[in-house]
């Protein structure tokens, strides 16, 4: 009641001018109930206000700036009018009072865009508000316009997952061949919004062309059914797959829709596209960089999914740098992925890629405490890559502190530590170079206690100098050179 006072009161004293100076002296009435904000409001209409303020419309206010000069077409600053506000809003009688007053203004008005490109009827469509939507395509609204994202009345439901608006846009016949400015078409947004399939299906698996939604790809390479595998949409799938979309489709990047739910660790969607018809072929079939859905998987720590692949017949390919899916697992630190292969597969353990390298040196380098442990423990080889490198090396030079410690307390440390270096000479001079604080664990693990009580007059510590004793040799203008005790000299130099 006090609103609508507020208005006759201004249109007595003249509209325009009156609204003006309300709007730059701050003296607007209710202006500090708008939501949120506190600033200055550039109106050109009372009418817009209404809106405004009143959220949903008065419809007596409305009547008023109607009948004193208030025009429905009227645009505020991000270009949208009282009928665009009405619509977003489902104000169904204040857009029919509007037009009734307006008449001659509708058939313009109804066709106007906001600064994203939008009509009435996308607003509409964006509210969900299937009265207004369907009032408005009465009064000729376009149901196939676009905004400046090329996106439908259609698509923006979709999108904003105004179901009732989407199965009201179908039965009106809206194109199913529409797609946004990323080719997006219906059924991508369908299913990134995670919208009921068999309510809309209902309708959209009815119409003509349905199936050309299967056969388009958005700019990003996805297919529909990539994104509900990768989002572990069963029912989606199941769906999709029922009306004749095929999971063989790829990705720009030569994925299948099992790459996605593997990777992502989609039990369940794997289950499904696994008892499908045809699943062979994409089972073992390489990306483009050579990975499986075996290898994504391994490379995500899915476990259970890497034994439904393998249960199913996945192979251990390798990729184009030569990494096997046990490397993948051992370079992203995913130790019970890495045991459940070598359970069966034990043989993978000394593999090595194109750079030489084992799953034991990915898991070093990175410092995956776990998986050395446990790669240790499953008897895996000390081999060196192609770059003449260890795995110890690799901890080292990365300054792994919490591996090579692993190393030091594994029963393999003197395996270890008799290893070869190109780069160190021995494993000993790199710890002392760039992780010294390691050292002295080193060689609290060259004494050994006997067996007796401490307190028993035969109790005694064994000190194993074979370490420190380390001699390097070099020949020199046929010379040799002796240098015993190389680790204390080296330890001296670097303090």
């Amino acid at each position: 009641i006090l609103f609508s006072l507020i208005i006759i009161i201004i249109i007595k004293h003249n509209i325009s001018k009156h609204t003006r100076i309300f709007a730059a002296e701050n003296h607007r009435p209710l202006h500090s109930s708008v939501i949120g904000n506190c600033f200055i409001i550039e109106i050109n209409s009372v009418l817009f206000f209404c809106f405004y303020k009143n959220l949903g419309g008065n419809i007596e206010a409305v009547e008023i700036c109607l009948k004193n000069g208030g025009k429905i077409d009227d645009q505020q600053e991000d270009l949208s009018t009282p009928v665009h506000l009405a619509s977003s809003q489902g104000s169904i009688e204040i857009l029919k009072l509007m037009f009734n007053c307006q008449s001659e203004l509708k058939s313009r008005v109804i066709r106007m865009t906001d600064i994203q490109g939008m009509t009435p009827l996308h607003k509409a469509a964006m509210g969900d508000h299937v009265d207004v939507i369907e009032f408005l395509l009465e009064e000729g609204a376009d149901i196939d316009v676009r905004d400046i994202s090329k996106r439908t009345p259609l698509l923006i439901a979709a999108l904003k997952s105004s179901v009732q608006a989407v199965c009201y846009l179908l039965s009106q016949n809206a194109s199913l061949i529409c797609r946004d400015d990323t080719d997006k078409n219906l059924l991508h947004f369908i299913i990134m919004q995670n919208l009921p399939i068999e309510t809309i299906g209902n309708i959209l698996f009815t119409r003509e062309n349905y199936r050309t939604l299967f056969d388009q790809r958005d700019k990003d390479g996805f297919y529909p059914i990539h994104y509900a595998s990768r989002e572990g949409q069963v029912n989606v799938l199941k769906t999709l797959i029922k009306h004749g979309a095929e999971i063989n489709r790829k990705t720009n990047q030569r994925q299948s829709s099992l790459h996605f739910a593997a990777e992502y660790g989609r039990y369940n969607t794997c289950r499904q596209l696994l008892d499908t018809p045809g699943f062979k072929r994409i089972l073992n079939e390489p990306d483009k960089l050579g990975q499986t859905p075996l290898h994504l998987c391994c490379q995500n720590g899915h476990t259970r999914v890497v034994q439904l692949l393998l249960h199913k017949g996945a192979q251990f390919t390798k990729t184009y740098d030569g990494n096997t899916p046990l490397h993948e697992a051992a370079a992203n630190g995913h130790v019970s992925t890495i045991d459940s292969i070598l359970q069966g597969h034990a043989h993978l353990i000394n593999s090595i890629n194109r750079l030489g390298m084992t799953p034991l040196h990915l898991a070093a380098a990175a410092g995956y405490v776990d998986c050395v442990d446990l790669l240790l423990s499953k008897s895996a080889t000390f081999l060196t890559n192609t770059d003449g490198e260890t795995f110890f090396d690799l901890a080292i030079i990365q300054k792994q502190k919490d591996i090579c410690l692993t190393i030091i307390a594994h029963d393999r440390w003197k395996e270890a530590l008799d290893l070869k270096s190109l780069k160190y000479q021995t494993p000993l001079l790199g710890l002392i170079e760039h992780l010294p604080e390691c050292v002295p664990v080193l060689f609290d693990r060259c004494i050994t206690h006997s067996h007796n009580d401490k307190k028993h007059e035969d109790f005694h510590l064994t000190y194993d100098f074979h370490y420190i004793n380390w001699m390097d040799t070099k020949q020199i203008d046929g010379k040799v050179y002796r240098y015993p005790m190389l680790p204390l000299n080296v330890s001296s130099k670097y303090s």
